[in-house]
């Protein structure tokens, strides 16, 4: 009797509860406040705001013995408005049995201004009651932001209020991207946490979305739970290389691929040192050339899971094989070129105001091998205009022949018995023109002919002479 007199006492005196502020008031009406732990607190109430602006509202417990909630939900008050909402109060894991106090607090934070309601609660024992109704608290755990590439944990916080053996809880996790479903007893007053891991599609698409945790028993919702998240926008392009080597040669197969689940629009760049470039080919061809990084670069624009292949090749055949041809064809000269080197200069001698008529005609030969030279036969040919001169031969060779032609000209030969290694000798003659000569003259090639150590006969031409003589 003593309880119930407490209880109908404690109804009486607060039932209606008035606290006024300066612009806003709260007033309380009690529906239901004599609750079991695994019940909830029902109070009615209506804000008044006499102010002439609009306020912010927040509605909210201190206290960690209870949860508060209000229905329907309200953030704002209008100017010179009555709102009438719902009031819950639900104990926690920390509540008490017996008469007690719940603190509620209405507060305005952009104007400071705050309401205190004190409101009674009487929590009864479970030794009055025989039968329990399934009471089961849920708090969900669950990120407000999530990458689809990353791993989504789901963790749910379970305990049943009362005494009451449930034979089968069974729990439904439900999104737009995954669904579940967990059955398991759960026995009186027992406590558990449960995480759960689930994994979306890499490239679902950036959006907003609500994961529910219901639960039910004997086909009765009990209570659930709604989690407001969002997928988030990413991007990121992935290489893939697998390179062949051959000789001198390096071929690389590049894959991007944007793994993510928007477009990615970015460069791709590969180091090219300066000479480097020159041997490089690539497939599709590169867009830029970085000088300052010394890089190729490619820009790339893929959709989700969008991959493309740029195939590299380093391809240095075609220097080494130019460096060899080049190495060959030195050795080749080498080996092939003539042994004797002939040629053929003039000298115009007395010159006039008339013309040219007196030439000096030098030869000069040369052995520029190692190996000694013998029997050699220089020859030298006059133009039919010109005539050969006979001096004498200080510190040069006698013709050891002279031919004349009447229309070839005259044919001249020198028979050298050696040359030694490296060694040069110049010979020398004069010619003397017909007639006098204005402007210029052509003498033909000097020849030079001699066995070689294979024993064949060559024979090695010299250049043709140009004398001029200005008008």
């Amino acid at each position: 009797m003593n309880k119930q007199l407490i209880i109908v006492s404690l109804i009486f005196l607060f039932l209606i509860t008035s606290v006024y502020a300066i612009d806003i008031s709260a007033e309380v009406e009690t529906i239901e406040n004599s609750i079991y732990l695994d019940e909830k607190a029902v109070f009615k109430l209506n804000i008044n705001n006499t102010d002439s602006y609009s306020k912010v509202l927040s509605i909210y417990t201190q206290d960690i013995k209870w949860y508060v909630d209000i229905e329907p939900s309200l953030n704002r008050i209008g100017a010179k408005t009555i709102e009438e909402v719902e009031l819950t109060i639900v104990p926690s894991a920390w509540a008490e049995q017996g008469a007690q106090i719940a603190k509620v607090i209405v507060e305005s934070p952009n104007t400071d201004e705050k309401i205190t309601l004190q409101l009674p609660i009487f929590v009864k024992s479970y030794g009055d009651k025989k039968d329990y109704s399934p009471s089961v608290e849920l708090r969900v755990s669950f990120p407000e932001s999530i990458n689809p590439k990353d791993t989504i944990p789901v963790e749910l916080h379970l305990r049943n209020r009362n005494r009451l053996d449930i034979d089968d809880l069974r729990i439904l996790i439900k999104s737009s991207y995954f669904e579940d479903q967990k059955n398991f007893p759960f026995g009186p007053l027992a406590e558990t946490r449960e995480k759960i891991i689930y994994q979306i599609p890499a490239t679902t698409k950036p959006a907003q979305d609500k994961l529910e945790i219901t639960l039910i028993i004997n086909n009765e919702t009990i209570n659930k739970e709604t989690v407001n998240y969002n997928i988030v926008a990413y991007s990121e392009f992935v290489t893939k290389g697998d390179t062949i080597v051959e000789l001198f040669k390096k071929t690389t197969e590049y894959t991007v691929v944007n793994e993510g689940n928007i477009n990615k629009a970015d460069i791709f760049s590969l180091d090219a040192g300066f000479f480097e470039r020159f041997f490089i080919n690539s497939k599709p061809n590169h867009d830029l050339v970085n000088f300052r990084q010394q890089t190729l670069e490619w820009e790339l624009s893929l959709e989700p899971m969008q991959e493309i292949q740029i195939t590299v090749t380093k391809n240095f055949r075609p220097a080494i094989y130019l460096l060899l041809i080049v190495v060959l064809a030195t050795m080749m000269y080498f080996i092939y070129r003539s042994p004797v080197l002939i040629k053929k200069d003039s000298v115009v001698i007395d010159p006039s105001d008339e013309g040219i008529s007196k030439l000096k005609i030098l030869l000069h030969v040369r052995n520029r091998s190692p190996d000694l030279l013998e029997n050699l036969t220089l020859t030298d040919l006059i133009p039919a205009m010109s005539t050969f001169l006979k001096t004498k031969y200080l510190g040069s060779m006698a013709p050891s022949k002279i031919l004349k032609h009447m229309k070839k000209g005259t044919l001249v030969k020198w028979k050298l018995d050696a040359l030694e290694p490296f060694e040069e000798r110049i010979i020398s003659y004069q010619i003397k023109t017909k007639m006098t000569i204005v402007g210029g003259l052509t003498l033909p090639n000097a020849k030079i002919k001699f066995r070689t150590k294979k024993g064949t006969d060559r024979i090695v031409k010299s250049n043709k002479s140009q004398v001029n003589f200005g008008l």
